[in-house]
């Protein structure tokens, strides 16, 4: 497979790192993923302002990014494909010192991945997956897409471990369900979707904000409010959203069956309508 690394078209097994580049010492790096389908990039301008706002808030500069569009494309095109889940990640770049300020990041370390799509499970929309809970161990800038994700990968592992599909967290004292590993959770309670208002708590996802569009376009009625462990159970659908899977249907949480392990007819409108705008975008 042929990727994008610091300005040159390679084989992703010629990339090479220094060993003191900040992402690799530090985490020091942010990172971006968009689907492409039938040569479309989907929501790439949603994609491309967080992607923007992240570099901003961490002090990085990245001179290709107005360029992204058009090195996507050449990846796409030398690797024979028209669909991908395009990943790119910046990282401060490598320095002499080892310090724990953030100086600027003149010469960051860029790369583009076009990763295969993730493959979708058919059993996922008849049956649903099962998640586990887990008390939210990780920083509290989580609005960031930093590669600082050992919060989710421990924990998502665990699950894993346990028998489950995934992992969906909450806050320890209130009981306020945040995310989970990968994804926006949103739930449909009395005809009702709901999900976590956008604020440092949470990734703002754009398939999850794809999907509020789509409901107000449906007439479906939105809350975006916090919301805790109990209302999880007593829902009619738990959705966790990605751009990756776009939506999964959570029908069982720690062995507990959600609507009796069916997604819900509002769910399912949902789904459909967010397959055909990919379909149709």
């Amino acid at each position: 497979m042929k990727i994008y690394f610091n300005g040159e078209y390679c084989n992703l097994d010629e990339a090479k790192v220094p060993i003191t580049d900040r992402g690799y010492i530090f985490g020091d790096g942010i990172y971006e993923v968009f689907l492409v389908r039938n040569s479309k990039f989907i929501d790439f301008d949603l994609h491309m302002a967080r992607f923007k706002r992240s570099l901003s808030i961490m002090n990085m500069n990245l001179p290709e990014f107005d360029e992204i569009s058009d090195i996507t494309h050449k990846l796409l095109e030398i690797n024979g494909r028209d669909y991908a889940l395009m990943y790119i990640q910046v990282t401060r770049g490598s320095f002499s010192t080892r310090e724990h300020n953030t100086p600027f990041a003149e010469k960051p370390t860029v790369t583009i991945i076009p990763y295969l799509p993730r493959e979708y499970k058919k059993e996922w929309l008849e049956h649903g997956i099962s998640c586990m809970l887990a008390e939210d161990i990780r920083w509290l800038r989580r609005d960031i897409k930093s590669l600082n994700l050992l919060g989710n990968i421990i924990l998502k592992q665990k699950a894993i471990d346990c028998g489950f599909d995934d992992v969906i967290f909450y806050e320890k004292e209130s009981l306020i369900t945040t995310e989970a590993s990968s994804s926006n959770v949103l739930i449909i309670k009395d005809g009702i979707l709901i999900t976590h208002p956008a604020n440092n708590y949470i990734l703002d996802g754009i398939a999850k904000n794809r999907v509020l569009k789509i409901a107000k376009e449906l007439g479906i009625q939105y809350l975006e409010k916090e919301y805790i462990i109990d209302d999880l159970f007593s829902s009619s659908s738990v959705m966790l959203t990605n751009s990756g899977y776009k939506i999964r249907f959570c029908t069982n949480i720690d062995g507990k069956k959600i609507n009796n392990g069916k997604p819900c007819k509002i769910g399912l409108k949902l789904f459909n309508a967010l397959e055909e705008w990919v379909n149709s975008h």
